[in-house]
């Protein structure tokens, strides 16, 4: 069986995921996860293959407008739900364009 595990968060959101695709592949699955160009190198030093996610959650956390929000320096609803909308993708269309073989790309071209 074919499986792409999808997944954005932190290192804790993705460890699990390279411990439940490594028990799969043992069994005769191929697994990819799919998650933001930050893991790439630790998942595929475990064996598992990558595909990058349009969208990088740690990277975004780590930038400064990240930071800023972290930190609630910008704790304004409408400032954070327009951050949220032009850095992220909404999980079901990246899973969409994962399985229909969309080019991969930054841009959120799906909410134009």
């Amino acid at each position: 069986m074919k499986v792409t595990i999808l997944t954005l968060g932190s290192r804790g959101d993705v460890q699990p995921y390279i411990a439940l695709a490594r028990e799969m592949i043992k069994i005769g699955h191929e697994v990819v996860i799919c998650t933001g160009a930050t893991f790439q190198h630790f998942i595929e030093e475990n064996k598992v293959s990558f595909h990058p996610a349009a969208t990088d959650l740690m990277a975004i956390m780590e930038s400064e407008e990240g930071r800023d929000i972290l930190n609630g320096k910008k704790f304004s609803p409408f400032k954070i739900m327009k951050f949220s909308k032009e850095k992220l993708l909404h999980p079901t269309e990246e899973v969409w364009m994962i399985l229909s073989g969309f080019p991969r790309s930054r841009s959120n071209h799906l909410s134009s």
